[in-house]
């Protein structure tokens, strides 16, 4: 979308990035745009990702218990993300990339808990089609895992909303109340763009078709929950 402004009868958004852009109008509006993802900076990282490298413990972290994973990461959480992917196996070392991301209380907590912290940054990830096998870091280290966790930075990027100013929690998220409607009359989200932010793709589909029967319910004046 490359630009959405409200007027006196609704919304009209802009589609595509030419100019001028085809205009579309409507009297409600729901945001379903995601989150703009961005990786660790770790050379080849993308040629495992998504294949033995993934992003959510709920959803991939039971097929890999027990083996030898890498957590890798940059972000103020990834201890926390330590403990979480800790509980399904005693195998784990995470990677700060050379960042300041867990601090040195942390590392301790993690040690007592069998989880080592690597600060050196990483050179190269190894492995073929797919299947990582090492994680080779900038002082030389070679360190084998069978697979692992990288923990993204994502960001909400709303700024084809023209002068519109939904209110947002402190990750840039879109706050709404339980039926998806934003503060904004007639604007409403869905998915990761929302708050919380990232979650499973079959939670935010289900937020989806909610949101978007609670919008036929509003402008009809149906006050059922389903």
């Amino acid at each position: 979308m490359g630009s959405l402004t409200r007027t006196d009868a609704g919304y009209v958004a802009g589609i595509g990035r030419r100019e001028p852009s085809e205009q579309v109008s409507a009297r409600s509006v729901l945001l379903a745009t995601g989150l703009r993802e961005t990786l660790p900076d770790v050379p080849n990282l993308r040629d495992f990702y998504g294949m033995s490298l993934f992003s959510c413990a709920a959803c991939d972290a039971w097929e890999l218990r027990g083996r030898s994973l890498a957590l890798i990461g940059e972000s103020r959480d990834l201890a926390d993300r330590a403990r979480l992917i800790g509980h399904w196996t005693p195998q784990l070392t995470v990677f700060t990339n050379g960042s300041d991301a867990v601090t040195t209380a942390e590392e301790a907590e993690l040690a007592a808990a069998g989880v080592s912290v690597v600060r050196s940054p990483i050179a190269e990830l190894v492995g073929d089609r797919g299947r990582v096998r090492a994680v080779r870091t900038a002082d030389g280290g070679e360190h084998a895992i069978d697979g692992g966790f990288v923990r993204p930075e994502w960001e909400a990027d709303l700024s084809f909303l023209s002068g519109l100013l939904p209110e947002r929690d402190g990750a840039g998220h879109l706050l709404t109340d339980r039926s998806g409607r934003t503060s904004i009359p007639g604007l409403y989200a869905a998915g990761d763009v929302a708050a919380p932010g990232p979650q499973q793709l079959i939670v935010a589909a289900g937020a989806g078709a909610r949101v978007a029967a609670m919008i036929t319910h509003d402008r009809i004046g149906v006050a059922t929950t389903h």
